[in-house]
């Protein structure tokens, strides 16, 4: 019985080990996850408040970490695996017609279908665009076959 962790004690052991390194992840993310127009903007902004417990950068980040180090392009994967993770529940929620993810209103209830189609999108581009910045084909091609 004292074996057995419980996911909050899962993800306090993670803050112990890569807090800091999860949090400039969530700055990036948070950097990148905007826009100069206000209504796209506005969207992003509610998407980013679907976040759950970021498991995908956090694989990510204790990856990198168990394999060399983290360094600047892990914080960018971070960004791109969560931003492709937000790409999928919004579409998701075309498809299944929610109004509803983590408590918060979806895209498509808030806006229209649209929107959450062309949002996901972005949001898909955005991705490509961050991993292809990085000037490693290796990252991309990696990124593209687990999508």
């Amino acid at each position: 019985m004292g074996d057995h962790l419980t996911t909050h004690d899962l993800l306090a052991r993670v803050e112990e080990l890569i807090g800091g390194e999860l949090e400039q992840a969530e700055r990036v993310f948070l950097s990148e996850v905007s826009s100069k127009h206000p209504y796209v903007h506005d969207v992003l902004q509610h998407i980013t408040r679907f976040q759950g417990k970021r498991l995908r950068p956090i694989l990510l980040l204790l990856s990198a970490a168990a394999t060399g180090g983290i360094n600047e392009s892990h914080y960018v994967l971070a960004s791109v695996v969560e931003m492709i993770h937000l790409a999928t529940l919004v579409h998701d929620d075309v498809l299944d017609d929610a109004l509803i993810r983590r408590h918060v209103a979806t895209v498509n209830s808030r806006w229209n279908n649209e929107t959450s189609v062309l949002v996901g999108d972005f949001l898909f581009t955005h991705a490509f665009h961050l991993t292809a910045s990085l000037g490693d084909a290796r990252a991309c091609r990696l990124i593209g076959r687990a999508t």
